[in-house]
């Protein structure tokens, strides 16, 4: 059974509809309990990397971020993402999940768009209801990568023919 629950995101408790947290009536059939935190900043860096360099087709051998590589810039931008992941889990003002997975899409689209600001607008800033969330994420966003500004309000272009 997975305790796949709420956690410390009362608030938001609607994104969550249909979980709750396991009774002891369900927990007391199992004989161990496991509970896990976020990994360290290094272990996350290392699973979204993994993940990063496998859908690139990179094998991790042949992984090398010596600087000036292709890969040395892979490497600085899955690095920034994590700390940017990090500081928002720390940050009392921000309330919203930001999860590993949240990180690796980030980073795949990052790369992909080779445009970091459109990449954290679409695959985070797109997906957060709070204007709060959203300026805090911004903030250590630009502190983390060095960015003047992020984008806000991005709306996909309108294609030929539709009225949207």
């Amino acid at each position: 059974a997975s305790g796949n629950t709420i956690g410390e995101r009362k608030r938001f408790a609607s994104r969550y509809a249909g979980t709750t947290s396991l009774n002891s009536a369900l927990l007391g059939r199992f004989g161990v309990l496991i509970s896990t935190d976020y990994p360290t900043e290094d272990a996350e860096v290392e699973r979204v990397l993994s993940h990063i360099i496998h859908d690139r087709g990179i094998k991790r051998e042949d992984f090398d971020p010596t600087p000036g590589s292709e890969h040395e810039g892979i490497l600085k931008r899955v690095k920034g993402v994590c700390r940017v992941g990090k500081y928002l889990r720390q940050d009392e003002n921000f309330q919203a999940d930001f999860s590993t997975r949240g990180l690796i899409q980030w980073a795949q689209v990052m790369l992909e768009l080779d445009d970091s600001p459109l990449a954290f607008e679409l695959t985070i800033l797109a997906k957060m209801e709070s204007p709060a969330d959203r300026a805090v994420a911004q903030g250590w966003t630009m502190e983390v990568f060095g960015w003047r500004t992020v984008p806000t309000g991005w709306k996909p272009a309108k294609k030929k023919g539709t009225t949207r």
